[in-house]
């Protein structure tokens, strides 16, 4: 049955229908309940509860005045799914950025911006350019020649074929080798017999 509310209520003025106290709030009136909850009683019949237009999946939320009737996602302590995230690529931009819409849910990454470096076409080319000679020379080596590398040829380091084992000196003491290193020549001396004598003394005392 209608309700017949006074016609110029004041702020909080009370209008009581059967169990249920209306207070006028400066709007509209908000029931009160003044016995206990029965099975006809929904949630819109509590003083701070404002439930307009439900649909299916909203959930129960309070807007800092009264508890509204909201959609589940979004506003404070909302909880998402997996699906509600997403990623997206923008241009590439300076030293690149990964940033986050939290209103969206939506990831987007920035990559940073090569366009300055060299490429794969052109590396090869630059290499030979930067080392002033594109087909060195088989044998050449990579010297640095005080201000840039080149290739040029090789002129030092020591191969096998630089030793070499010079002419056998004159028997002497216990005899010996000896190596110069300047010209890469190993010389062998001899020792002489006295020499092998004292060697002998000394196995034998050993």
């Amino acid at each position: 049955m209608p309700i017949n509310f006074p016609n110029t209520p004041a702020l909080n003025d009370e209008h009581t229908v059967g169990q249920i106290t209306w207070v006028w709030n400066g709007t509209s009136w908000r029931a009160q309940r003044t016995s206990a909850v029965s099975s006809g009683d929904t949630l819109n019949d509590l003083s701070d509860v404002i439930i307009a237009s439900a649909v299916s999946g909203q959930v129960l939320k309070y807007d800092g005045t009264n508890w509204v009737n909201a959609a589940d996602l979004g506003g404070a302590g909302a909880g998402i799914s997996l699906t509600d995230l997403s990623v997206t690529q923008a241009a590439a931009s300076g030293t690149g950025t990964l940033s986050y819409n939290n209103t969206t849910g939506i990831f987007t990454y920035t990559p940073p911006d090569l366009s300055s470096y060299q490429t794969t076409a052109g590396f090869n080319g630059a290499i030979d350019s930067h080392l002033n000679q594109s087909n060195p020379t088989s044998g050449y080596v990579l010297s640095w020649n005080g201000s840039d590398y080149a290739w040029v040829a090789q002129s030092g380091g020591v191969a096998l074929t630089d030793l070499s084992v010079g002419t056998e000196a004159s028997a002497s003491g216990d005899g010996g080798i000896s190596y110069n290193n300047t010209t890469g020549v190993f010389t062998y001396t001899p020792p002489t017999a006295a020499g092998i004598g004292a060697l002998a003394d000394i196995q034998a005392r050993i």
